[in-house]
């Protein structure tokens, strides 16, 4: 739903949709629930796509799809900083690979 072309209101709809869903495997995680390779699992598919997503967003005269999107964005990176283990450890983190793709994705709004 994230990438479906034909309605902005369902790419935005759905990304504000996933950023709570990473929010509610962060919170079980740093709980202590049994899915604690959940949030770790999702964070790089889930970032990967809504800045792909992002950087593929094109109708200007649709900006708060995209603030939408950039918003779902920033909210997944900012769980997967905040929420922690009960040993103090961040429950998700991104590899430097997965980082360099996202950036160059937003970097081409920048450009």
């Amino acid at each position: 739903l994230l990438h479906n072309e034909y309605s902005g209101d369902v790419r935005s709809t759905s990304a504000q949709a996933l950023c709570q869903i990473f929010k509610a495997a962060c919170l079980s995680a740093s709980a202590g629930s049994v899915a604690q390779a959940l949030p770790q699992n999702l964070l790089p598919v889930l970032a990967k796509a809504l800045a792909k997503q992002l950087s593929q967003e094109s109708d200007e005269d649709e900006l708060e799809i995209r603030f939408a999107i950039a918003d779902a964005l920033s909210e997944v990176m900012y769980d997967a900083f905040t929420h922690k283990d009960a040993n103090g450890m961040r429950i998700a983190q991104i590899s430097v690979l997965d980082a360099r793709e996202i950036v160059g994705h937003v970097m081409i709004l920048i450009a």
